[in-house]
């Protein structure tokens, strides 16, 4: 669905009039004359000027109406480097003879937005005090739906971790909000209590391309030892101790719905995990050629959920990908891959990437938390792929 409003400002006997054009994933001004698009296609997407021209934010205080549009700055419009009002990120363009925005994440419903035009910008360094500055502001409706989002999965499953547990992932059934996910999880220790920050806070929040699943770092300089966060705050997970992780209910997804209800996994931490995952001793079970029987891979530890789903590759014996499905298993110590079509007969290798990460992070080729002076014996470079072969015999 698309709104379109329209600012004509009272500047000059021709003054210029600029239509903006909102919908749930972008916003688009249009009304700039010829020559002013033909000198902004020349700038780069990461040119400061962008944000300096179109600007777009969340607006603090919502419009009585749907739609409102001014001639002048608001008193919240960010037109300044000192307004308190963070302008949402995304990437600018020149796309048929109007500018478009497009945010990193999609607009929600329910929820005022403004945007800024400042068409001096153009002018270079010295722009053009005549030409008047333009904003609009849209609160976008709320979307009514018969089911609400639901939380599908956590990972990693297991109910012991290592006290230097790297990373929880979260998955929805339904793509999320953005922009306030650390307001609905929190860690609990054994006694109920919130432990003081226990995610690193990023501002974009990292989500997968469908907003479904979100990917919850505990803060590294508290993970690793000797660094000076985990001096002064202390350890987030501490060995033999119990803890809670919650995820509480009311949390909008991206129509603005509630969460069906919240969630919460128990576990306890275990010793500190310093190793990198054996590859030599997984145990692979090969197939039968000439059937789609799984290949399926035991691990020596559990691994990295999210890696295990992309890092694994089939290849068969002209050294051709096998197309596929692969799940994880058994609290992601086991990863079962099935053919698109029957195994060829002869030598086939399971490629993995040495970025592949056990539950502390850990990858193939070397730990997480290492030592920076810590003497290495051997100085060969690790292999950036890891090989282990297997037969389908008939």
């Amino acid at each position: 669905m698309l709104w379109t409003l329209v600012l004509v400002c009272g500047l000059g006997a021709e003054p210029p009039a600029l239509t903006f054009h909102w919908s749930a994933g972008q916003v688009e001004v249009l009304g700039l004359d010829a020559a002013a698009l033909t000198q902004l296609e020349t700038w780069t997407p990461d040119d400061p000027r962008w944000q300096r021209l179109l600007r777009v934010w969340v607006a603090a205080d919502p419009p009585t109406s749907n739609a409102k549009t001014d001639s002048h700055p608001s008193p919240n419009s960010n037109s300044n480097s000192n307004s308190p009002v963070p302008a949402i990120a995304g990437r600018h363009a020149v796309i048929a003879r109007a500018i478009r925005f497009t945010p990193a994440y999609r607009f929600l419903p329910d929820r005022t937005y403004e945007a800024l035009v400042d068409p001096r910008v153009i002018g270079g360094e010295e722009p053009t005090p005549s030409i008047p500055i333009q904003t609009s502001r849209f609160t976008f409706p709320r979307v009514s739906a018969s089911a609400p989002s639901r939380i599908e999965h956590v990972y990693p499953t297991r109910s012991i971790l290592p006290e230097n547990q790297l990373k929880f992932y979260v998955h929805f059934t339904e793509p999320m909000s953005r922009g306030h996910a650390y307001d609905f999880v929190r860690l609990l220790d054994e006694t109920g209590k919130a432990v003081d920050l226990p995610f690193l806070a990023i501002s974009e929040e990292l989500w997968d391309a469908a907003g479904k699943r979100l990917t919850l770092l505990f803060d590294p300089g508290r993970v690793k030892r000797d660094l000076k966060p985990r001096a002064e705050s202390g350890a987030i997970l501490e060995s033999g101790r119990r803890y809670t992780f919650e995820i509480l209910a009311g949390w909008p997804d991206a129509e603005g719905r509630p969460l069906e209800k919240g969630l919460r996994k128990r576990f306890e931490a275990a010793e500190h995990d310093g190793r990198s995952p054996d590859w030599r001793a997984w145990r692979i079970e090969s197939p039968r050629a000439g059937t789609r029987e799984p290949l399926r891979v035991s691990f020596d530890e559990p691994l990295d959920h999210a890696l295990l789903t992309r890092l694994p590759r089939v290849l068969d014996p002209s050294g051709r990908v096998v197309a596929g499905v692969a799940v994880s298993g058994d609290e992601e110590r086991r990863w079962v891959f099935t053919p698109q079509g029957p195994w060829s007969a002869g030598a086939h290798v399971l490629a993995v990437d040495s970025s592949l990460e056990d539950l502390a992070g850990n990858r193939l080729d070397r730990v997480f938390d290492r030592d920076v002076f810590e003497r290495i014996d051997d100085p060969a470079p690790s292999p950036s792929e890891i090989r282990r072969g297997f037969e389908s015999r008939p």
